[in-house]
């Protein structure tokens, strides 16, 4: 028997300890596979932007389900999306897997990662697979500026600011027009990897547009 083994051994049929322990992205041959077919979760901002009346964050859902499907991406959408009282974290599932955006670049190994304060990837791709635009919103009105995007969350997904008046009513539900005194939209902004990608300023205008970021549940 033992010379047996050591023929197989010799001819290359004894899989070798490497190939056993094939390195993530392998396959069991230690040939590389497709990034695509991994377990991940897709992550886009929204290739279109909308103003601070959202319909509530189920209204954000809604249009970010809508999207998704309107791009023919499988699988169900939520906006990361926090209000006076439910924060963004607690409204969406925390995945295992990765993040990733439509090019399969990845933003984060998991939830954890997702809301660890930085990114491996700035959310910057639609979900058409194009650059992020924005909207209309491009500075806050206490200072702030860049290519906005809806949160009320902070980088831990928790509520950024409870304060009824500050996610364009309680629930994303007017318009304004926003004043000194309020309403206002907690925003992230786009393009960013550090904590401002979700909690930049705390004042951005209801009256002006700005995109939603939408995960895979």
């Amino acid at each position: 028997m033992r010379s047996i083994l050591l023929l197989l051994a010799g001819c290359g049929s004894v899989q070798s300890p490497a190939a056993v322990d094939a390195p993530q992205g392998s396959n069991h041959d230690g040939a590389m596979v497709d990034a695509a077919v991994l377990p991940h979760k897709l992550v886009f901002v929204t290739s279109q932007a909308f103003t601070g009346d959202l319909g509530g964050a189920v209204g954000a859902d809604a249009k970010c389900q809508t999207l998704a499907q309107g791009a023919n991406r499988p699988g169900q959408f939520k906006a990361w999306l926090g209000n006076a009282t439910t924060s963004a974290a607690s409204r969406i599932a925390h995945a295992t897997v990765r993040y990733t955006l439509v090019d399969d670049t990845v933003v984060a190994n998991d939830f954890g990662g997702l809301i660890s304060g930085t990114l491996l990837h700035a959310i910057d791709i639609t979900e058409l697979g194009t650059q992020a635009l924005g909207g209309t919103a491009t500075d806050c009105f206490f200072g702030g500026s860049g290519v906005l995007v809806w949160t009320n969350a902070s980088p831990d997904g928790s509520i950024s600011n409870t304060n009824p008046t500050n996610s364009c009513g309680a629930d994303w539900d007017t318009v304004g027009p926003s004043t000194a005194g309020g309403p206002f939209g907690v925003v992230g902004a786009v393009g960013s990897t550090d904590g401002s990608w979700t909690d930049l300023c705390g004042s951005a205008k209801c009256e002006t547009t700005a995109p939603l970021y939408c995960l895979e549940q």
